[in-house]
């Protein structure tokens, strides 16, 4: 398994648990020392500041921990994005993970399905990707 299906598969086995101290999860890639109160107000006033700040200082793969949910690693370099996005969903478990996002998209959101379910949203939502 590459370093990043392994990063999400480390965070989506922890996405039910809650943001603590950094030294709860040894495992994900290093962040920003910021208090989560801070990293929160940081991104929801200033997101694209914020993200460019942490990728200077962090590189292409870093650990956010925003209030009020699990810790998330953000990901740039177009290669692992792609492997996130065609990886295996027997390991990659989105829904898992995105479940925090349930009252603001809705419970049948493609960003919160797994497995077949997501699958079959998926395919109706790619036709118009693709021209």
């Amino acid at each position: 398994m590459t370093p990043a299906l392994a990063a999400m598969e480390r965070v989506g086995r922890r996405a039910v648990g809650a943001t603590r101290v950094r030294d709860e999860h040894p495992e994900l890639p290093d962040g920003p020392s910021d208090p989560p109160w801070l990293q929160t107000l940081l991104w929801l006033t200033r997101p694209t500041r914020v993200l460019r700040r942490y990728h200077a200082r962090y590189g292409e793969t870093f650990t956010m921990r925003v209030s009020g949910v699990p810790p998330f690693v953000m990901f740039s370099a177009p290669e692992a994005v792609k492997e996130i996005f065609t990886g295996p969903p027997d390991e990659l478990h989105a829904g898992e993970a995105n479940i925090v996002l349930e009252p603001i998209l809705g419970p049948n959101s493609v960003l919160l399905l797994d497995g077949a379910k997501h699958m079959r949203q998926r395919r109706l939502l790619m036709p118009p990707f693709h021209g």
